[in-house]
């Protein structure tokens, strides 16, 4: 089922942009550069970037990737358990 929902959800037809990571590879994302704070796990301002975990699982702090031709840096991956990871950006190394 969630492999089912990840494929629709990670299309880059319907919701999902492609990024590019250090090693050139290309992953689909979702991209918010404003989130809205939902259940205060989120922090005001923050850049996020939602992810199938086994697309960003070599990720970690500092780990850079590219959207719409912008460099983010990995500030925090946080697997959810679900198979999905929420990567919490910035534009500052």
């Amino acid at each position: 089922m969630l492999e089912d929902l990840g494929d629709t959800v990670f299309d880059t037809d319907d919701f999902a942009v492609v990024a590019t990571l250090a090693d050139a590879s290309t992953i689909n994302v979702l991209f918010d550069r404003n989130p809205e704070i939902a259940l205060g796990a989120i922090e005001t301002g923050a850049i996020i970037a939602t992810a199938k975990t086994s697309d960003v699982s070599v990720l970690v702090s500092g780990s850079t990737l590219v959207i719409g031709g912008v460099t983010y840096y990995v500030e925090k991956n946080e697997p959810d358990g679900t198979g999905i990871s929420i990567l919490t950006l910035s534009k500052d190394a």
